[in-house]
């Protein structure tokens, strides 16, 4: 079954039935519910200390987060609304609601309490929102005033492909095939931008405009602090790009095996060397690929291809125009889909 709102709205009155008989209580998680919230993703390996990180500190305003408690008032299903700021072609800041942390234990994941916790938090949420950027888009974005902003891609670059065969069958092979990397990059980003270097930062110091014809979630120093250096959830490692000791961009990325993955790419200008310098720093810390996704990345130019499945980057209420989305934006750690927390259960 399709959840349309339309489809939750004459599902409501079953779903109500199903909930009373069961006395199960839906109401807006406060500050003293973070520990039962964070006792419930256990259950998923997910560790303690992060709700308040998550939830309260998040520059870009607060979270909204729902819960359903059982009959013992032990909370047994939750959800969360994260606010992202977002610049808009010409029309100033707006602030959009992401649906995340959909998780409810194992025998109600089947019944109406799953329906009812999704339209006890549609009630209460009427600003714009940016829905799941998965195969499960259509059931949680979907309905009158929903809309396609792009697809959400993955790209790859082969940094030293050979890496993928260590210990394998073909592991013979992995020599010509690194050599066969080199002469990727030197096709698609020749020379050697010495006069760019990449540090490794401990903190963002400054804010960073994007395109300003491109729809994007403002890049404020506090809003990049809170996402990737205060993370007590992700591991990443932040580099920026200086030119003459003039900061000209930033990368954020994990490791995930031998794959570099890419949660966020800027360069105010040279862009073509920024990423060549990124890209020779895989090299020289055995990367084998770098794995980025997103909306709007473009690309194909800099020798990138497309790898696996695309979904549908899709909203509510938001403007027409070009978007660029990637996660920095969206709720996704490393070692996770984009929204893996937010699947249906």
């Amino acid at each position: 079954m399709e959840l349309t709102p339309k489809s939750l709205e004459d599902t409501e009155d079953r779903a109500n039935i199903a909930v009373s008989s069961r006395d199960y209580t839906f109401r807006e998680a406060g500050d003293h519910d973070f520990r039962g919230i964070e006792a419930l993703f256990e259950q998923k390996g997910k560790g303690r200390g992060w709700a308040v990180w998550k939830y309260r500190k998040n520059p870009d305003g607060r979270a909204r987060v729902f819960i359903v408690e059982d009959p013992g008032k032990t909370i047994v299903g939750t959800l969360a609304y994260l606010p992202r700021r977002f610049a808009i072609a010409g029309r100033g800041t707006l602030t959009v609601m992401q649906v995340v942390d959909i998780f409810l234990t194992a025998e109600l994941r089947e019944n109406r309490v799953f329906l009812g916790l999704l339209e006890f938090g549609r009630r209460h949420i009427r600003e714009a929102r940016i829905g799941v950027p998965n195969q499960f888009s259509s059931i949680f974005g979907s309905g009158p005033g929903w809309r396609v902003l792009g697809y959400y891609e993955t790209w790859q670059f082969p940094v030293l492909i050979g890496g993928l065969l260590v210990g394998g069958t073909y592991a013979f092979a992995a020599p010509l095939l690194n050599v066969l990397s080199r002469i990727y990059l030197s096709a698609w980003l020749p020379g050697k931008h010495r006069d760019l270097e990449m540090r490794q930062i401990s903190r963002f110091c400054r804010d960073y405009a994007l395109d300003s014809a491109v729809n994007h979630g403002v890049r404020s120093a506090d809003y990049l602090n809170w996402r990737f250096v205060d993370n007590p959830i992700g591991n990443y490692q932040v580099y920026e790009f200086v030119e003459k000791n003039e900061t000209v961009g930033y990368c954020v990325f994990t490791r995930s095996d031998s794959t570099a993955k890419l949660s966020e790419f800027v360069a105010t200008r040279r862009r073509r060397g920024c990423m060549r310098r990124l890209i020779e720093h895989c090299r020289e810390t055995e990367f084998a690929r770098i794995s980025y996704s997103g909306t709007g990345l473009r690309l194909g130019s800099l020798g990138f291809i497309r790898h696996g499945y695309r979904h549908d980057c899709v909203a509510y209420k938001l403007p027409e125009g070009q978007w660029f989305v990637t996660g920095c934006d969206i709720d996704s750690e490393p070692g996770r889909t984009p929204l893996a927390s937010g699947q249906a259960p």
